[in-house]
């Protein structure tokens, strides 16, 4: 026997028998109430019809029967009650109507407005959905989104897990900027087809916390998610029209967020989100002066300096710019060493130890790792047919035998250097063999003992007749005879020597800025760096040589001169680690 509750029920679904089933309600209530009287009694409990919805136990409880038997039970009803009714197709088809007169989802609500037949089913709209879920005859549901109920060809399941995946989605984003419109198309993919015309809804959900801002082609792109500090200091760096001073940035959050800010907590935040443009000045993408084609390259140009270094040493921006500044082929005006530390950012091999340190990870610790990976490299080598970059040799390794990014490739008597960042199989990717190799290393220990100077790397294929091979190559031997010496300034020398007798770059820079009564131009001191180094140098690299060195300019003058002591933006000590 039902209890007080089964009983109140079967009064409540018996009220409206002599009722004119004209909408779908009612229909459901006529339905149910064609059931024998346990059956109705239990499935109405089971979709919370007129009642909160019970649980399995719960209904089990009343009438003494199991969670599994009720279970049984709901289904045969739900069995029974939809293949008597009519209800269940003209509901499909009405929604369809509707969806098509709507142009998109249609709410409970807009459809009671819309068509009489729908009348209540606001009220009833969890009972509907738990019902059409029971039924799965057809693809229909009924799901909440933001306090209002809509028919939907994909359960809430399947909806709050777009929900969730469209937040994650568009965070992932920002570092992509993409513009509104592809925002949306990559929103509404997370629905199955079945949900597709709820993409706008979705797009919705996540639209709010979406700052968008003009690129420097004018159109909006997505710069930042969330309702942060951090959002917000991403939102200022990137609508900013140059580098800020994180106290600016600080007054310009403060103004945009509606709220006071601590000022050194927008300092670390600028930090993390922008970039290092001068002392505690921080800007984004659209504020740096190179393509990314071209931090790519100094990137990769860095990267060759660190890891072709001594293992375990921590490279400052600043070094590693004077080194770039040596090559002969760099070409970059304006590169300073905060732009070295933005271009480095990319790298995927070399580590930011913190403020302007980088260092490549050390190598496996044991020889016989060493020879493996060695071994390694010269097999990818010998399939590729012919010489390849770092960054390919890597990608190979990655994929062919599951290695990391974190190796050093170390020259020896099967791989050589043939390039900046790109290496080969000796014999094979050179124009002289190994056998005639020393004689070509004979020829420069004797160019060098006539002219009793060092060459720089620019000035060895007018001095020695190379035979077409690499300078990089050339070094990298140079690097392994006891007569020779090759200085990080691209010099090479006799080790007999002691030093090079020449002033690299920066030295020369330095001792002319020293030794001048008073500020130069420009033109004055390329004329005396080039008298110092006994070779030319190009002009456009000079003022970043300057930069480098740490020489002052004078905007008024146009001069420049040694910088003061005490920078205050030195990167002279590596952060200590805890």
């Amino acid at each position: 026997m039902p209890d007080g509750k089964e009983a109140d029920l079967a009064t409540s679904l018996e009220s409206g028998t002599d009722s004119v089933a004209a909408t779908l309600v009612a229909e459901i209530r006529e339905s149910l109430n064609g059931l024998p009287e346990r059956d109705r009694e239990i499935l109405a409990r089971r979709v919370g019809f007129d009642s909160p919805p019970a649980t399995l136990a719960e209904i089990g409880a009343g009438y003494r029967l199991t969670r599994e038997r009720v279970r049984q039970l709901a289904l045969q009803a739900t069995t029974q009650l939809l293949g008597e009714a009519g209800w269940l197709a003209e509901l499909a088809e009405r929604e369809k109507a509707l969806k098509a007169d709507l142009g998109g989802p249609v709410a409970l609500e807009r459809a009671e407005a819309l068509d009489p037949w729908f009348e209540g089913c606001s009220q009833h709209a969890a009972m509907i959905g738990r019902l059409l879920r029971l039924a799965s005859r057809i693809p229909l549901d009924v799901i909440e989104i933001e306090g209002a109920a809509y028919f939907a060809g994909i359960s809430g399941t399947v909806w709050s897990d777009a929900v969730g995946r469209a937040r994650e989605l568009v965070r992932s984003l920002v570092e992509q900027h993409p513009s509104e419109h592809e925002c949306r198309r990559r929103v509404g993919e997370l629905l199955p087809e079945s949900g597709r015309d709820f993409a706008e809804l979705l797009w919705g959900t996540v639209a709010a916390s979406c700052h968008f801002s003009a690129n420097q082609a004018g159109s909006p792109v997505l710069c930042s998610v969330g309702n942060t500090g951090q959002a917000y200091v991403r939102v200022v760096l990137a609508t900013a029209e140059r580098p800020l001073h994180f106290t600016e940035i600080a007054s310009r959050v403060a103004a945009l967020w509606g709220r006071e800010v601590d000022v050194r907590n927008m300092h670390r935040l600028a930090g993390e989100v922008g970039y290092l443009f001068s002392a505690g000045t921080y800007g984004a993408d659209r504020h740096i002066p190179l393509t990314p084609g071209q931090l790519d390259e100094i990137c990769r140009s860095a990267e060759d300096i660190v890891q072709n270094g001594p293992p375990g040493r921590q490279w400052r921006a600043v070094e590693i710019l004077q080194r770039l500044i040596e090559r002969d082929d760099f070409a970059y005006a304006s590169l300073d060493r905060y732009l070295v530390n933005i271009a480095l950012r990319r790298s995927r091999t070399l580590s930011h130890v913190g403020r302007l340190f980088w260092e490549a990870p050390e190598t496996s610790g044991n020889s016989g790792n060493r020879v493996k990976i060695r071994q390694a490299v010269a097999s990818i080598l010998e399939n590729a047919g012919g010489p390849l970059e770092v960054s390919e040799i890597q990608e190979k390794m990655r994929e062919e035998r599951g290695l990391g990014e974190n190796f050093q490739i170390l020259p020896d008597d099967d791989l050589i250097r043939v390039g900046r960042g790109r290496w080969g199989l000796n014999d094979r990717d050179v124009p002289v063999s190994r056998g005639n190799q020393p004689a070509l290393l004979d020829r420069l220990a004797a160019a060098l003992e006539t002219r009793q100077v060092a060459l720089h790397g620019s000035e060895v294929e007018a001095a020695v007749e190379t035979g077409g091979f690499p300078i990089e190559a050339l070094f990298s031997l140079a690097f392994r005879d006891p007569r020779l010496k090759v200085t990080r300034s691209r010099y090479v020398y006799l080790a007999e020597w002691g030093e090079p007798r020449r002033d690299s770059l920066p030295e020369a820079i330095k001792r002319v800025l020293r030794e001048a009564a008073s500020p130069l131009a420009l033109r004055d001191v390329a004329i005396q760096v080039e008298e110092r180094m006994g070779r030319a140098v190009d002009q456009v690299l000079l003022s970043s040589a300057l930069k480098a060195a740490g020489a002052q300019y004078d905007r008024a003058g146009g001069t420049w001169s040694v910088a003061p002591t005490g920078d205050p933006d030195s990167d002279r000590t590596p952060p200590v680690r805890p």
